[in-house]
């Protein structure tokens, strides 16, 4: 209006025709300001909103990077101040209404410009459906923070959760608002371009109207012009400028007319796009500060951009990629971008040096509206120390880490190939197994300690590789056990070969430590030719054969037959119907006399066990005690035995005269005294206690036989207790004389009370002179140390009259009695009573 205020002054005698002029004019001035002032000032409300969202995601990232990030020191979101969740729940929201409000704007923007057809742009459109995708992400960010602020939450799942958030942002958020950037700033490009038009056909009529005023006032038209063309020629100049990215253009605002509305609108918008530019600045702070390898490339493969970890991880600077190939940095040579770039996967890169980098590589692609590829933009992260963990744990997997052997999942690995291969050929190679087990190695890591134990399986590790083949393959399965797979032999004799040298290598002794140490080992042998169907078997019978091995006497090599694998299973058979018969009660307690061997009267008991099995029948002691021992079930029989024993003996003690003065003689299994030593001492002499308590027996009727070799194993332990159980006033017999390697030197100084002869000797009396010259010394040994003598395993008249000539005092044999059951003893004790009556 004030534009026609001026005109009238000066136009007073053409009012009529500058009217109609002024009133075009005008009209085309509203329609101008109405689409300027609605497009660019919904413009740059949109700018400020997207201002709005990256501050808010920035502080999201920020809160995750300092809550729960890698390289800070992040409190655990179950330690998350109240406000402070609630804080960063509130922010989600607030996100959640700005991206509304974008979508609002963005709408309305759009539908002004349906009304106006000849100001309707395409890339509006797309700002819509990317403004549809930022909605639907944020549902799936309200997830991931809500999860991630789970108080239940470990560290593990707290640091996935946060890793997911952060790259959710950077690969799915983040990419989102750079093309809405995008594409707002090209719709604000073409409304500029489209303001340039209405201005150049506004100036088109308004050079009419100056024309025809021209004709009626020269002087009117040329103030009339001045008046309003110049200050749109200055907009018209500053929006082609603004056209070409320059954007420190600014238009004077004095005039308070419509010119200087329309220069106010045009500034507010300049002012929106540099919102923008410095988002954009910001972007890049944000990509600069990224760990990760961000590498953005033309369709041609040509790098484009790269943020700084790109370079500090490849050793080129950013002008040595920029314009590059990405085959320059890139090791798989069938490199095509269109076809071959993975979308997730892990890859390799090059550096500056030519070292190789494993990478965990992800891409998307940038397209346009066509659906033709502008772009990728590459992910990478360097995982170098993850496969460098990843080797670690292989390794630990399969080698042995105090020998560097391959261990036992390995070994069968291998195995299992070979075996296969023969079968997928047809042709298969002979080969063999070989179980290698150290004799005494246990007594080594007791003695010496476990320092010395494994220096030892160091060095016999280096040993055993110069026996063997560069094909052979050995392994550690564990302990002190080894095996060797002998490939591509031809006879079974190569195998026993390897043994051999493995012995003769072993013949040299190890020195540790400044000690001298031999070891020798016992080896199983199962060969190939035994026709096996399952590739674990292998070993399970090399370990069969071992076994038989050491039970043979150590120091040798056993090679696997089809009956030692019967054997074995008879024996655990045996061994489940043995813990069976404990709760069964199946065991029954007989009674062998011993006799005094002037007059043959009973002078006391040797309780022993039998197994009565419900199917086989009785079962030979030599079967299943060393078993019980093996097992360690001797330990639970043991005590029964010694229990019924003693209740027996006062049962007898209180109904026969002649049985006032008896012993019951009860066999105590190395195991027990092991066990006990190994253990608490005290719990081997409370259970003697609460036998005797429990039958009533007195202590010095009871006689607990130990043999020979279980007291010279560890004499001082053995000789410790012992003296406990003495003190409880049971007396202590040595078992089996003779046969073991006890030195003369300590028998004085053991508590015992009874040395029994062993029955080797005995068997031989009358035939072997040397034999009764060993008994004669060991009856004259006793009495000098004034212990009792028994002599066992008594058959004949003959030896009887020799140990009585010897001085010897009691015995025991089958010339007495054999073992018979209580109900049998009876009948002696019945017996020996009537002799005595008579």
């Amino acid at each position: 209006m004030k534009i026609f205020q001026k005109l009238s002054l000066g136009v007073l005698s053409s009012a009529l025709l500058l009217g109609g002029v002024g009133f075009i004019s005008w009209r085309v001035n509203q329609q101008i300001k109405l689409n300027v002032e609605q497009s660019l000032l919904k413009g740059v409300d949109t700018s400020i909103i997207v201002g709005d969202i990256q501050a808010d995601l920035r502080k999201i990232e920020s809160d995750n990077s300092h809550y729960f990030g890698r390289n800070t020191s992040g409190i655990p979101a179950a330690h998350l101040q109240k406000e402070e969740r609630q804080e960063f729940l509130e922010r989600l929201v607030q996100l959640e209404q700005k991206l509304l409000e974008l979508n609002q704007s963005t709408k309305q923007r759009l539908k002004f410009d349906i009304n106006h057809p000849q100001q309707k742009f395409e890339d509006e459109i797309e700002l819509i459906t990317i403004i549809n995708d930022l909605q639907k992400k944020h549902s799936k960010l309200q997830n991931i923070v809500q999860n991630l602020l789970a108080e239940n939450n470990s560290a593990n799942e707290r640091q996935l959760l946060s890793n997911q958030l952060d790259s959710f942002l950077h690969e799915e958020i983040y990419p989102l608002l750079e093309d809405y950037q995008r594409n707002f700033s090209l719709d604000q490009i073409e409304k500029t371009e489209v303001i340039t038009k209405y201005l150049d056909n506004n100036d088109l009529v308004l050079g009419v109207a100056t024309g025809v005023a021209l004709i009626l006032s020269l002087g009117v038209g040329i103030y009339t012009a001045r008046a309003i063309s110049l200050p749109l020629k200055q907009l018209q100049k500053a929006a082609s400028q603004v056209g070409k990215g320059k954007l420190n253009v600014q238009l004077p605002e004095t005039q308070d007319d419509e010119i200087g509305i329309l220069a106010q609108t045009f500034n507010q918008m300049l002012s929106g796009l540099k919102e923008t530019t410095v988002s954009k600045s910001y972007l890049d702070k944000i990509l600069s500060s990224m760990v990760d390898s961000l590498i953005v490339v033309a369709p041609d493969g040509t790098i484009e951009k790269v943020n700084p970890a790109t370079s500090n991880l490849l050793g080129y600077s950013e002008s040595e990629l920029i314009g590059k190939s990405l085959k320059l940095i890139w090791a798989d040579e069938a490199l095509d971008i269109q076809t071959s770039v993975p979308n997730f996967s892990e890859v390799t890169y090059l550096t500056k040096e030519g070292k190789k980098i494993p990478i965990a590589f992800s891409s998307s692609t940038l397209q346009n509206q066509r659906g033709e590829i502008e772009g990728l933009v590459c992910l990478g992260r360097d995982i170098t120390e993850k496969k460098q963990a990843e080797e670690k744990l292989r390794y630990q997997a399969n080698y042995d880490s105090l020998t560097g052997l391959p261990n036992r999942s390995f070994f069968l690995d291998k195995l299992k190939k070979l075996f296969e291969l023969g079968r997928t050929t047809g042709q298969e190679e002979m080969f063999a197994v070989l179980f290698l087990d150290l004799d005494g190695f246990k007594k080594i890591n007791d003695s010496l300690g476990h320092l010395v134990g494994d220096e030892l399986l160091i060095t016999f590790t280096r040993r055993l590789k110069e026996c063997l083949r560069r094909e052979d393959t050995l392994a550690r399965l564990g302990g002190d056990e080894f095996a060797i797979l002998v490939e591509n032999i031809q006879q079974l004799r190569d195998a026993i070969n390897v043994a051999d040298r493995i012995f003769r290598e072993l013949d040299k002794p190890f020195r540790l430590q400044r000690r001298e140490l031999f070891i020798s080992v016992s080896i199983g042998i199962a060969p190939s030719t035994n026709n096996y169907d399952q590739v674990e078997n292998f070993l399970r019978d090399a370990d069969t054969a071992m076994y038989h091995a050491k039970a043979a006497g150590k120091a040798r090599y056993t090679v696997f037959q089809p009956q030692m694998y019967k054997d074995a299973l008879t024996t655990l058979e045996l061994e489940n119907d043995l813990r069976r018969a404990i709760e069964h009660e199946e065991f029954q307690v007989f009674y062998q006399p011993i006799v005094k061997l002037t007059n043959r009267q009973i002078v006391g008991f040797e309780a022993l066990v039998r197994w009565q099995h419900p199917e086989k029948g009785m079962v030979s002691p030599g079967k299943f005690i060393p078993l019980a021992e093996e097992t360690g079930l001797i330990v639970p029989i043991g005590y029964w035995v010694m229990e019924q024993a003693c209740r027996q003996m006062r049962q007898w003690q209180s109904q026969y005269e002649v049985a006032q003065n008896m012993t019951i003689s009860v066999n105590l299994s190395p195991v027990q005294l092991n066990h006990s030593k190994h253990n608490d001492t005290s719990n081997c002499l409370e259970k003697i206690k609460k036998i005797l308590e429990k039958t009533g027996l007195e202590s010095h009727y009871l006689k607990l036989e130990i043999t020979e070799t279980t007291i010279m194993e560890s004499l001082n332990k053995t000789t410790s207790l012992l003296e406990q159980i003495k003190a409880l006033g049971i007396k202590l017999s040595m078992d089996d004389f003779g046969t073991g390697y006890s030195s003369l030197n300590y028998l004085h100084h053991l508590p015992l009370d009874t040395l029994k002869i062993d029955r080797s000797f005995v068997n031989e009396l009358g035939i072997n002179s040397d034999k009764l010259s060993l008994t004669r010394t060991i009856v004259n040994l006793a009495q000098s140390l004034r212990m009792d003598v028994i002599a066992e395993g008594i058959e004949t008249n003959e030896q009887q009259a020799i140990l009585t000539k010897l001085n010897c005092e009691n015995g025991q044999g089958y010339l007495f009695s054999k073992p018979v059951s209580s109900t049998d003893a009876e009948i002696l004790i019945t017996a020996l009573a009537n002799l005595t009556c008579n």
